[in-house]
């Protein structure tokens, strides 16, 4: 049996260290702001599972530069035990 769907949204500070880096993008601080929002869905006859989409975005709100940004798509499974 399915559960609830539920959404999520949060905002806040973030230390990410060391600071983030790829080939080509770069963070100049390890601190930055952070937001996502999701949606979900629990899972299972008992509940104690929960399947979500989630998008986040992170930057350093022009505190230093560069300041690149970046963006993440991530799929979460929790199981409660």
């Amino acid at each position: 049996m399915g559960g609830h769907w539920f959404g999520e949204a949060g905002i806040g500070a973030n230390v990410i260290a060391p600071a983030y880096h790829t080939d080509g993008k770069r963070f100049s601080t390890a601190f930055n702001f952070g937001d996502h929002l999701a949606i979900g869905r629990e899972l299972g006859a008992d509940h104690r599972q929960e399947l979500e989409l989630r998008v986040e975005h992170f930057s350093n709100a022009g505190i230093d530069h560069p300041n690149p940004g970046e963006n993440f798509v991530q799929v979460r499974w929790v199981v409660r035990y």
